[in-house]
């Protein structure tokens, strides 16, 4: 006898490589440090303006977060926003 479908699968990967970069939210990139008190006010204000801010948190692997064409460093004492290079290596 035929059973009624319980669920589906899918995997999230494959589903994500059938949007287009184009299409996707631009967001960027930030370290984790819980005590730079100016990154995480700049981290606050971008996200205040509407911009998407991922922190790459312990443990993590800064090269799976594609998603962010651009990222904040640290140059001179002063964080700033960069492209991220790992974005124009992979094409995306």
């Amino acid at each position: 006898r035929a059973r009624q479908a319980t669920g589906f699968s899918f995997d999230l990967k494959q589903l994500a490589s059938l949007v287009h970069s184009n299409d996707r939210p631009k967001a960027i990139l930030a370290p984790w440090c819980p005590t730079d008190h100016a990154l995480n006010e700049i981290i606050a204000r971008l996200r205040a303006e509407g911009t998407i801010v991922i922190v790459v948190l312990p443990g993590e692997n800064e090269q799976n977060s594609i998603c962010c064409d651009h990222k904040l460093v640290c140059r001179n004492n002063q964080w700033e926003i960069a492209e991220n290079s790992i974005i124009k290596e992979s094409g995306r």
